[in-house]
């Protein structure tokens, strides 16, 4: 029982922090622009993605923050590569708890906002505050901050899309839901625990 209890304080703790690291990420905001089913854009809106990093100073943040961190996080890539560009997916790994975590963000490239999020949450977490130590003491946490690496940065538009890159996707017929023509599928509706 007191088990449980423990491993229900560090979830709570984790989200609050993924919570408190988006809404540092985010800026202040006036009351949405923006109606159901988009556009999310509008025109008075400015949008610029200067704050967000392509892939290599994606790559080359993680790898500084390893640096470091002391051994307090350890950084690898996804063994499948993203099937436009093969760049290998970059993530971290943070703590040696028995309990396994894992946070992904930025699964729309268009998204990406989530990804400087998830990058706030690695430094947190890799720093030498009692509170990061305990949660690496009791959990194993995997960050992906961008698992749409592709739909990012790697696109034909040179614009951030939804989808992931794959121009080969459904060349003829009808394509299956949420996938799109010459542009890949939406890798945040096929997810392996779904039947």
């Amino acid at each position: 029982m007191e088990q449980h209890r423990k491993i229900r304080r560090l979830i709570i703790l984790i989200i609050v922090g993924l919570v408190a690291a988006t809404l540092q990420a985010a800026p202040a905001a006036a009351a949405p622009q923006s109606w159901p089913n988009g556009p999310w854009v509008v025109p008075q809106q400015e949008e610029s993605l200067s704050s967000i990093r392509d892939y290599d100073q994606l790559v080359a943040t993680l790898e500084n923050i390893v640096q470091a961190s002391q051994g307090a996080v350890r950084f690898a890539y996804a063994p499948f590569p993203a099937k436009g560009s093969s760049r290998l997916v970059p993530y971290v790994i943070i703590g040696s708890g028995p309990v396994k975590v894992i946070v992904i963000a930025q699964q729309h490239g268009n998204e990406y906002m989530p990804s400087n999020g998830a990058i706030a949450l690695i430094r947190d977490l890799s720093s030498n505050a009692k509170e990061a130590r305990f949660i690496r003491d009791e959990l194993t946490v995997f960050i992906v901050p961008r698992v749409n690496i592709d739909g990012f940065d790697a696109t034909p538009t040179c614009e951030p899309w939804r989808y992931n890159v794959d121009p080969d996707v459904c060349p003829t017929g009808s394509c299956p839901p949420y996938y799109n023509r010459n542009r890949g599928y939406d890798i945040n509706r096929y997810h392996p625990y779904l039947t």
